[in-house]
């Protein structure tokens, strides 16, 4: 990692992913190599005030908030935290259950609503679910950041949209 270049931007966070394998294809002995290479980071970016997160994505280490946790507890390292996301490809309670899981190493949440088919849809259809996930992460983080990750069509009319119903919500929690 390049942690002078962070630190001059004033970057206080280096976002990282947790390798481009999922859990269910590596063993104990490969996550541990990470956790490794983790706290190696980790130790180089706490030398300059930077925070690292891993994303909290499919098909990496992060994957399930199990190894999530796993990992993050084996890297050993006092700022390291998630970027966390609701993986779409699972039921509403299990996101919330995997959420309550990670909650103490969330650092910052993507914002975004999907359907099960991965169908890109206005956040405000997201409304409900959304204001009790705000609730639950600004009570575990109250400065906790939210950033618009996907929007409908990719289209700048969709962010421009769904940044005015987060910023709202935000105002709200």
């Amino acid at each position: 990692i390049n942690a002078k270049t962070a630190q001059a931007l004033g970057a206080p966070v280096i976002r990282i992913w947790a390798g481009d394998k999922s859990t269910r294809d590596t063993d104990w002995e490969y996550r541990k190599a990470a956790a490794r290479r983790t706290k190696a980071v980790c130790d180089i970016a706490a030398k300059y005030g930077l925070k690292v997160c891993f994303e909290y994505h499919r098909g990496t280490l992060t994957d399930n908030s199990q190894t999530a946790v796993e990992l993050v507890r084996a890297a050993e390292s006092e700022n390291l935290y998630l970027y966390w996301q609701p993986n779409p490809d699972l039921t509403t309670s299990q996101i919330s259950a995997e959420l309550l899981e990670v909650l103490p190493f969330v650092h910052t949440v993507h914002t975004f609503h999907w359907d099960s088919k991965g169908t890109k849809l206005p956040l405000a259809d997201g409304t409900e679910l959304w204001l009790e996930r705000m609730a639950i992460i600004k009570k575990a983080n109250p400065d906790c950041p939210f950033l618009l990750e996907f929007v409908q069509n990719d289209s700048l009319e969709s962010f421009y949209r769904d940044a005015e119903i987060l910023k709202k919500w935000v105002l709200q929690i």
